[in-house]
């Protein structure tokens, strides 16, 4: 950015590969190709201004012809940093270096005069006082992964836009190293509505604008700053943008069909329940009594996260739409058109097929959407009816 370059990168959906980088290219130069591979898409539509289709309030200067549709405060970034789980993958990158780290921190807690050594001794703490020392580090070490996920949110996002020019969707982002990328609705594959339980309770959503696999693939270490996601918006925002791109989706107000309770019987049954009688029986053979009273409350947890998977698990269609709802203490809910599909799968095995259950699979470009459990009659309804709908339309997925 000092220096006035930039770097290009162009992809498309027939390839695994990237198409072209190319970097070191002056930025008035870069701006000038992008303008001119952009326009092989344009037609006589993309010329007119467009009005919006939405009151956002903001002083981004927005280029002639272009919508604004979204943007970011610094309280929204904020709220993203806290919510956002990208910190264990920065967590993942130093786990090489947990032990250099932790005998660092060591040593410079006792130049401070502090020595987690005696503060942990059982022999001359009770136990209500090792329960508070704990908790406070516990909140501690949980208050700087939040700032340290906190920064990352508003280093990716920061001067966020997004804006609509005929069908093309444009994103603009970045402190550091500014980030524009730019989609054509025939590109976008369907649209992901994410909620974990803090967005739940902070009423927030992450809308993702999900395209095809292969550029989702060959994105950097892991950034998501090339792709297009819109943080932390209300749930009346993220309603108008899902309006804007399918119009006619009924993404808030479907009623979903949820899945088989066998799913528990398989999951629990069949799987955690004997691992966790196992278990506990070798910890009182081995009067390790301790670790048996430890693994009671674990397994109800792990029973609490199965059951709420099962409860959040469904799907719905309609004429134009597939809807798929799945998560544990959150919600993840998709849509797509159905003419999307590409593929479709219907797996049922020896266990299913007596009680008349199966698991359909619906692949797109962007990737496998997956239900499981669901009645033989309905998963074949849902693969019939869907190829119908794609031979019936005419329209090609890209």
């Amino acid at each position: 950015r000092f220096a006035g370059f930039a770097c290009l990168q162009l992809d498309t959906a027939g390839s695994a590969k990237q198409e072209a980088k190319v970097v070191a290219l002056k930025l008035e130069f870069a701006e000038q190709l992008k303008r001119e591979i952009l326009a092989m898409h344009e037609d006589v539509h993309d010329d007119e201004t467009i009005e919006a289709s939405n009151n956002v309030e903001s002083n981004v200067e927005i280029p002639t012809g272009e919508t604004l549709l979204n943007t970011r405060s610094l309280k929204d970034l904020v709220i993203h940093g806290v919510t956002s789980n990208r910190i264990w993958i920065f967590l993942g990158v130093l786990a090489p270096l947990y032990d250099e780290m932790a005998e660092y921190v060591g040593k410079f807690l006792l130049s401070l005069g502090i020595d987690l050594g005696a503060a942990f001794d059982t022999a001359t703490h009770s136990w209500w006082e090792l329960g508070l020392y704990a908790f406070s580090l516990t909140m501690i070490v949980m208050l700087l992964l939040t700032m340290f996920s906190v920064f990352g949110s508003i280093m990716t996002f920061y001067g966020y836009t997004l804006t609509k020019r005929a069908d093309r969707y444009i994103r603009r982002s970045g402190l550091f190293t500014k980030h524009e990328v730019t989609m054509r609705l025939p590109r976008l594959q369907k649209i992901a509505h994410k909620q974990d339980w803090l967005d739940l309770l902070l009423k927030r959503v992450n809308l993702r604008y999900e395209q095809t696999s292969s550029s989702i693939e060959n994105m950097e270490a892991s950034s998501i700053s090339n792709k297009i996601i819109v943080p932390s918006v209300t749930p009346a925002e993220a309603k108008e943008l899902v309006a804007d791109v399918y119009p006619d989706a009924q993404f808030n107000d479907v009623a979903y069909k949820g899945i088989s309770k066998r799913y528990l019987f398989k999951t629990l049954g069949l799987f955690f329940t004997p691992v966790f009688i196992a278990l506990w029986a070798i910890t009182l053979l081995g009067a390790k009594y301790k670790a048996a009273l430890i693994l009671v409350p674990v397994y109800l947890l792990v029973c609490l996260a199965v059951y709420m998977r099962w409860k959040r698990w469904g799907y719905a269609k309609d004429e134009n739409y597939i809807y798929i709802r799945k998560g544990m203490f959150g919600y993840d809910q998709f849509c797509f058109p159905t003419y999307k599909v590409q593929q479709t799968s219907f797996k049922q095995s020896i266990f299913m097929k007596p009680k008349k259950l199966c698991t359909v699979k619906l692949v797109l470009a962007s990737g496998a959407m997956e239900v499981p459990f669901i009645s033989e009659e309905e998963g074949r309804k849902l693969i019939n009816d869907s190829l119908y709908d794609i031979e019936s339309s005419g329209k090609s997925w890209m």
